[in-house]
């Protein structure tokens, strides 16, 4: 228990959040943001005691199986399976998983998403750089990354060297952090070209973590350069010598 402003308690019996508020700055707000999650009971075959004693090999042969990353997995409670629960939750577990010598339950988070903002932004050329920003949603517990490169496909017409400066690097989110901003150098080709110029800016090879839908970004570089003139004609002035 504690009385410092924000400290909080979850009942998960009677799913009630408790928080205590108490006098703060102006600026120390509370955010609440709630996760969906998978919760599973399940009856191992050891004592309570010993199971702490294995809980690492637990979660990780768990998370194994799972296919998952282990950060994922929480235990939220550990009890003797010949307990006597009178709590709405526990009175669900069935009487054969009561039978067990004891009673896991844990929960399991969703994996982080990560994607672009947009999938299309026009810059134009003379503008020197452009910042695009990557999101993470749906879990922002943990440390995640993903691969991300700036390039020229099949489809595209803009040159790397000419019109922006290609890169690739990995992209981390630490646990909490949700948006990252990369910036994207911009080069003003001479010459004008009355055609749109398009580069790829791509998401691949995500770490601890699920890449969403906008996970490519069409740039589109608009030439800022005027035409040239058309040549000058010389007008005929109609005069005859004799």
């Amino acid at each position: 228990p504690s009385n410092v402003h924000g400290a909080n308690r979850f009942d998960r019996a009677e799913s009630m959040l408790e928080i205590v508020l108490a006098g703060h700055a102006s600026t120390d707000f509370i955010e609440i943001k709630s996760m969906p999650v998978v919760q599973v009971s399940m009856g191992v075959s050891t004592s309570v005691a010993d199971f702490y004693k294995i809980k690492d090999t637990f979660l990780s042969s768990l998370a194994g199986i799972l296919g998952i990353d282990p950060t994922r997995i929480t235990i939220v409670d550990v009890v003797a399976g010949n307990a006597r629960r009178r709590s709405r939750v526990r009175r669900l577990l069935s009487r054969s998983l009561l039978e067990e010598s004891t009673v896991v339950n844990f929960e399991v988070e969703p994996s982080p998403l990560i994607e672009l903002q947009t999938t299309q932004t026009t810059v134009f050329e003379d503008a020197v750089s452009l910042q695009i920003v990557v999101e993470r949603s749906a879990n922002i517990n943990g440390r995640c990354g993903v691969a991300i490169s700036v390039s020229k496909r099949p489809s595209d017409s803009a040159e790397p060297g000419i019109n922006f400066v290609a890169y690739s690097e990995l992209l981390f989110f630490e646990s909490q952090e949700e948006l990252k901003t990369i910036t994207i150098q911009i080069l003003s080709a001479p010459g004008y070209d009355p055609a749109a110029l398009k580069f790829t800016v791509a998401l691949t090879d995500a770490v601890n973590a699920t890449l969403g839908d906008a996970s490519a970004i069409k740039v589109i570089v608009t030439n800022v350069h005027m035409p040239a003139p058309p040549p000058p004609t010389l007008a005929s002035t109609g005069t005859t010598t004799t």
